[in-house]
């Protein structure tokens, strides 16, 4: 898992080519095996797998607003509107992408770039849909629009730690360079995606114990 998360990067221009079926029977593999993982607040999720085609049984065609070139596929589940269904589906969800990536997928997380209604029609009451991600194999070369919407969202840069990161007592910046469990876990936070790459995830650390902030935007 931890390779995955060192390794995985949001993936906008797919090769044009379909998944073969023992890519499929892999992918619904790891999608079943997430069936009984449980959030931190106890929510499970029912995850879905769609051909992005609407000829097919398996298939559904999912507008992307031109975002996202030669999606073979796409995966995609619904949540409780609660806060706490909401993070444990972010949880689960992103367990299910970095499954994906150490299986030698691509995936990208779609909040807010993808037709709704075109995924799921009809919803319960207090159902959203939090997200997607396309599934398939990275392009040689991307597409102009990728190679735009990374550049303007800074995609290779992070933060520093010293904004991100502080010690719950002071408020000064933890020092990661010092090899321990709970730095390693840090690392890897750093790592994650986020919505234009805006990081806003402020973490104090108190011994042991992690308090996790967010940091909103305009």
């Amino acid at each position: 898992m931890i390779n995955s998360i060192y390794n995985r990067i949001s993936t906008r221009t797919f090769k044009n080519e379909i998944l073969s079926k023992d890519e499929i029977k892999e992918i619904m593999s790891i999608i079943n095996s997430m069936q009984s993982i449980k959030g931190p607040f106890g929510n499970d999720f029912d995850f879905t797998f769609s051909l992005n085609d609407d000829k097919s049984d398996q298939g559904q065609k999912i507008g992307t607003y031109g975002l996202i070139k030669n999606v073979p596929a796409f995966i995609g589940g619904v949540s409780k509107n609660t806060i706490e269904s909401i993070i444990d589906f972010g949880f689960v969800f992103e367990h299910l992408l970095l499954l994906l990536t150490n299986k030698g997928f691509e995936t990208c997380w779609l909040g807010g770039t993808f037709k709704r209604k075109e995924y799921r029609e009809q919803l319960h009451d207090n159902e959203i849909i939090p997200a997607i991600s396309p599934v398939g194999h990275r392009a040689k070369k991307r597409a102009l629009v990728e190679i735009a919407m990374r550049k303007m969202a800074g995609a290779e840069k992070r933060l520093s730690t010293s904004i991100t990161f502080k010690q719950y007592s002071n408020e000064l910046p933890v020092d990661i360079t010092l090899k321990s469990t709970i730095n390693t876990c840090l690392e890897l936070v750093q790592l994650g995606p986020s919505a234009s790459n805006k990081q806003p995830w402020r973490l104090y650390v108190d011994n042991d114990v992690i308090h996790f902030y967010i940091e909103r935007t305009n």
